[in-house]
């Protein structure tokens, strides 16, 4: 089962700090821990909040009538991991999505583990498995160095247009800004983990 929505129009599902949330107009969030359904369309749209530009990434997922879309941020670690835990599922069916979020030396660290079947879905990609997966740029921004990760995102917007979803036309709506600090392109690689990015 999905979020209990018994309205005809999808409900909209946006995650902050590890925590999928819905909110209405004038109300406060409510919160999830997880997400429940068969995700049936993907579309990209290229946002502005302040002067900040990002693209977000809605998935429609339905479960036995309901509709949600989950909305996320193509340059945060929800959609990277999201991806590449379903690439070792079989996408088209069910799932279930959970969303994490924990902060290691002031730096937010996200991820989305996906279960199938019953069984929590690896990572396709790993530092030891990299396959075709394209390399983080390591670049220097401001005096720093930075790991530009705009490849990695562009291969997994490809791969999920080349999945079978049905690439149905999702309605806009605003992207909820939350308190939470956003990740850009700019990526740190946590060199305990076993991913990439």
């Amino acid at each position: 089962m999905g979020l209990n929505n018994n309205m005809d129009r999808p409900t909209y599902v946006n995650i902050s700090k590890g925590r999928l949330f819905t909110k209405e107009k004038d109300k406060l969030p409510v919160y999830f821990t997880d997400i429940d359904g068969t995700i049936t369309g993907v579309s990209f749209e290229e946002n502005d909040f302040k002067g900040d530009k990002f693209e977000i990434v809605k998935f429609k997922i339905s479960d036995n009538g309901d509709n949600y879309i989950l909305q996320m941020r193509t340059d945060s670690g929800y959609f990277r991991g999201l991806c590449n835990s379903l690439k070792s599922g079989i996408p088209t069916e069910r799932v279930n999505i959970t969303p994490s979020y924990k902060e290691i030396d002031d730096k937010p660290q996200s991820t989305c583990f996906v279960k199938q079947y019953g069984k929590v879905l690896k990572h396709t990609y790993t530092k030891d498995k990299q396959g075709d997966f394209p390399q983080v740029e390591v670049v220097t921004f401001k005096g720093k160095t930075q790991y530009d990760g705009s490849a990695q995102i562009e291969f997994w917007k490809r791969w999920l247009n080349s999945l079978n979803f049905k690439h149905e036309i999702i309605a806009d709506a605003p992207m909820p800004q939350t308190d939470n600090k956003q990740e850009k392109t700019f990526i740190e690689v946590d060199e305990s983990s076993d991913l990439p990015f």
